[in-house]
């Protein structure tokens, strides 16, 4: 059974960071990923998709994302980015390797895979939020003659041109694919929602990223005073 210092399980954005500060404090992780190419996540995702936060806030630990991108990162760009910042480390990353169990073994960790067991005296758990989808089960559904998609295998509004769309939420995905829909032709773009969001652009005045406000306010010990200037911005803008 191989041993090593470490194994971390999942190789997205936050397996690669732990791996790579690991690496700088002398240790030698392993890196466990079910897919079979670094980003294979990302690059998966609907066409449209880029970061809603700015570049230089959006890298990994110890090598930012390159200054010769753009300032919001399309997600095959951050895909490329994933592997270039596996390449810069050296990082030991085994592809096609999921993990299927982990438990303690006199005093260290057994982790076993489809390909084989480790052995580690720690293990860091990567392995995202989101790897499961969920569908909301409404009446009608089965009756509904239409398609219903979740924004997971939502892939181009290219799909629904001249159709009639309901996008319900608008978190981050939500607004990207309905704005998708609305320039890929769709006939009509609805949103359902809950409660009215507090909606900004993502450059106030097109300069301006909203990103930089918030960190720049974020120290400020005043919540009341800071929600009456985020309300007053959101008008302006």
């Amino acid at each position: 059974m191989p041993r090593t210092d470490v194994v971390i399980v999942g190789g997205g954005a936050a397996g690669l960071s732990a791996a790579g500060a690991l690496k700088r404090r002398g240790l030698d992780p392993v890196v466990l990923e079910q897919d079979e190419r670094v980003g294979a996540r990302w690059a998966a995702r609907y066409e449209r998709l880029h970061l809603h936060t700015v570049r230089r806030f959006s890298g990994l630990a110890h090598y930012g994302i390159p200054a010769d991108y753009p300032r919001y990162v399309h997600k095959d760009l951050f895909a490329r980015y994933l592997q270039q910042y596996a390449d810069r480390f050296a990082l030991d990353v085994r592809l096609g390797e999921p993990v299927r169990r982990v438990h303690p073994d006199d005093g260290r960790w057994r982790i076993e895979t489809q390909v084989e067991d480790w052995e580690a005296s720690a293990v860091v758990i990567a392995t995202g939020r989101y790897n499961r989808k969920r569908m909301p089960r409404w009446p009608g559904m089965n009756e509904f003659r239409g398609r219903i998609v979740h924004s997971g295998d939502y892939r181009s509004g290219r799909e629904f041109a001249g159709m009639r769309a309901l996008v319900v939420g608008v978190g981050n995905s939500g607004a990207e694919i309905a704005t998708d829909l609305v320039e890929q032709a769709a006939a009509s773009v609805a949103i359902s929602i809950r409660t009215p969001p507090p909606i900004m652009p993502r450059d106030l005045f097109g300069l301006v990223p909203v990103q930089l406000l918030g960190l720049l306010f974020t120290p400020v010990p005043a919540p009341r005073t800071l929600d009456r200037a985020g309300a007053a911005l959101r008008r302006l803008g």
